[in-house]
């Protein structure tokens, strides 16, 4: 989660990634629009759109037992674009691997 506690440590490291990868600037997220997809969801009616809504709300307080108040960590392997013709893509995302 971004946040202005992390904000200072998100910027180093991905100018630190941009740096290393030497990538054009431009194609790296900004850090405000960060985030973790958890999955693709599918709905083709309001019944399961409802039924999706509640599944996930329930994960909210698993989610804040599993981390007991702990930032969860996680580390992000090898980069991948959302398009099968890469001078298309306008996505590139890590897989990630979720720390103990």
């Amino acid at each position: 989660v971004v946040s202005t506690q992390s904000t200072g440590e998100i910027s180093a490291n991905l100018k630190r990634f941009r740096d290393k990868c030497e990538l054009d600037p431009h194609i790296v997220q900004i850090k405000s629009k960060l985030h973790l997809t958890i999955g693709v969801l599918k709905c083709f009616s309001q019944d399961e759109v409802k039924k999706a809504s509640e599944v996930l709300t329930s994960f909210a307080s698993k989610i804040a037992y599993l981390k007991r108040g702990k930032p969860l960590r996680a580390e992000m392997r090898g980069l991948e674009i959302m398009n099968d013709d890469p001078s298309a893509a306008n996505v590139l995302y890590a897989e990630v691997h979720l720390s103990d």
